[in-house]
């Protein structure tokens, strides 16, 4: 083995807590491992309101304790270099995915960012609610 070419020990790590909605607090998670190529990985949220469209935050750094921002723990730092927003759509009993395929570039192996789901929620501080962040590394 050389160096660099160790495997991940665990490429998903939860961090941060959950700021609360309508259903309780939001987990996010993913539907597969965050292997370099994968044009069928998601990230998950269970708890998000029904029948929605929420945001979802990916950058390359974190904020672990989260920055108070519109009544929610913002677990993505806004200092992150690279940010980017993608889609999370939830279904009838607040289960939300949010598509987002890895390419196929050997540079990200061994990269970590950090996401998090945002939503809309008549329950949540401010109308708002969010998951707890979650450290995703890439791996080959």
């Amino acid at each position: 083995v050389l160096v660099g070419d160790e495997p991940v020990t665990n490429p998903v790590v939860k961090y941060g807590a959950s700021s609360p909605g309508c259903s309780g607090s939001l987990s996010i998670g993913v539907n597969s491992a965050p292997i370099i190529g994968n044009e069928y990985f998601a990230l998950t949220c269970t708890n998000a309101p029904a029948s929605a469209l929420g945001l979802g935050l990916v950058g390359n750094a974190s904020d672990r304790i989260g920055f108070p921002l519109v009544g929610i723990m913002l677990h993505v730092s806004v200092l992150s270099t690279e940010m980017i927003a993608l889609d999370f759509l939830s279904d009838g009993q607040g289960f939300g995915v949010c598509e987002a395929p890895l390419p196929a570039l050997p540079t990200l192996n061994g990269v970590t960012y950090y996401t998090q789901a945002i939503w809309a929620d008549v329950c949540g501080s401010q109308g708002l609610s969010a998951s707890d962040g979650l450290a995703l590394t890439l791996f080959q």
